[in-house]
């Protein structure tokens, strides 16, 4: 089976024999090809390339120099002025669109015959002629694909390329928010030549993207969460190494001196338990915490997905549009940053909390049921006494 498409024209199908030979191939070209053309206009043949795929019969030596002399470095194939690589995507209207259609109308029920399956593809022709724009909108859809295709392959080579090298021994980073900023600068704009422009619905005019959609089109954590989950996945490695060990006592040690004046500057050490704070853990002594591998393991991914607020005040909230206005509804869910693992490590620690006050304070309130018995039983034992002193000792006149 041949088919073609000219502009919105499609050509075809053509059955061909049962036994595909190189020089029956050419005799259908030079017989198809030249009753096509007869209805193109003149100027319009100059700019007509041919494409077909590597069959063995495509690749004769008898079906090359015909296209050569039809189609002077106009062609595209195996072997030909324009290759077609193996194993490449069919970005073309055919294999994009024609065959799988064709496919789906002619066996979407049991084909008796040889004649019912070929009446069935003229059939199928036939309703997608009739078709108005119907190659328009495989154009408009293929150029799509196109698209996203290149933009899944530029994401692909910032995540495999450009963000390691930036990202570097990013776990022993001490970062203030000045840095924060500036890495989080130089990733938008990154990401901004990746998914370019966006026309405005209102003006129409062609514009930057905002960060909110900036953030809804990435999927992927951003830079910041990265280091943040790196820096605590490493920090949870050293406090786990032992005091015999270099990194820990680099770690756990105190420099001797006396420092300059002013504040002291943030340390590594201040960033944990900054980042563990904004999680929920607010005790100081992060290193027993880092003990448990799970617990820590499920503190490394909330940092994965924390994500801080995007400045106020930049905007009315007025012109936001939905998708920012989703975003930053998703960033006031998740602002306490806790993923699951986490919460549920709250809720196991709230409970035992819990249970151990009701211990206490049931052991309270026994040792005061104990102490006020006591007391009755001793006030008893008083009051005994000073009966029994009162009848045994005799009455003496004091005069």
């Amino acid at each position: 089976m041949w088919a073609g498409i000219i502009g919105d024209r499609l050509v075809g199908p053509h059955v061909l024999v049962n036994r595909l030979t190189g020089q029956a191939y050419t005799n259908f070209l030079e017989n198809t090809i030249s009753y096509v053309l007869e209805d193109t206009p003149l100027i319009n043949r100059q700019y007509i390339h041919f494409l077909h795929d590597g069959a063995p019969a495509h690749f004769s030596r008898t079906a090359r120099r015909y296209l050569d002399r039809r189609f002077p470095d106009r062609w595209i194939g195996r072997g030909g002025p324009i290759a077609w690589p193996p194993r490449s995507r069919d970005l073309n209207p055919l294999d994009f669109y024609l065959w799988g259609h064709l496919k789906s109308f002619v066996y979407s029920s049991p084909v008796p015959d040889l004649e019912s399956l070929r009446n069935r593809i003229v059939a199928c022709s036939e309703d997608i002629r009739n078709t108005t724009g119907v190659w328009d909108r495989v154009r408009r859809s293929m150029r799509h694909r196109c698209e996203s295709a290149v933009k899944n392959l530029k994401l692909r080579i910032y995540k495999t390329v450009i963000s390691p090298v930036v990202l570097y021994g990013c776990e022993t980073w001490t970062l203030i928010l000045r840095d924060e900023q500036r890495l989080r600068v130089s990733e938008n704009k990154v990401l901004k030549k990746i998914f370019g422009a966006k026309r405005d619905e209102v003006t129409g005019e062609w514009r930057k993207l905002y960060k909110a959609e900036l953030h809804a089109l990435y999927s992927s954590p951003d830079v910041i969460r990265i280091i943040k989950s790196r820096r605590l996945r490493w920090a949870g490695h050293v406090a786990r190494k032992g005091e015999s060990r270099y990194a820990y006592k680099v770690l756990a040690g105190r420099s001797e001196g006396k420092r300059s004046s002013g504040r002291p500057r943030r340390r590594w050490e201040d960033n944990i338990k900054m980042d563990l704070r904004k999680m929920g853990y607010d005790d100081r002594v992060w290193i027993n915490l880092a003990q448990d591998r799970d617990r820590w393991r499920a503190y490394v991914r909330a940092a994965m997905n924390l994500r801080n607020r995007p400045a106020q005040g930049l905007r009315p909230s007025s012109r936001l549009t939905a998708l920012e206005r989703n975003a930053d509804i998703g960033c006031a869910l998740y602002k306490d940053g806790l993923e699951e693992g986490v919460l549920s490590y709250k809720i196991q620690e709230d409970q035992k909390r819990r249970r151990a006050m009701t211990e206490q304070r049931n052991i309270t309130g026994r040792k005061n049921a104990r102490q006020s018995a006591d007391y009755e039983r001793h006030k008893r034992q008083q009051n005994v006494n000073r009966s029994l002193s009162k009848e045994l000792l005799p009455e003496v006149d004091v005069k």
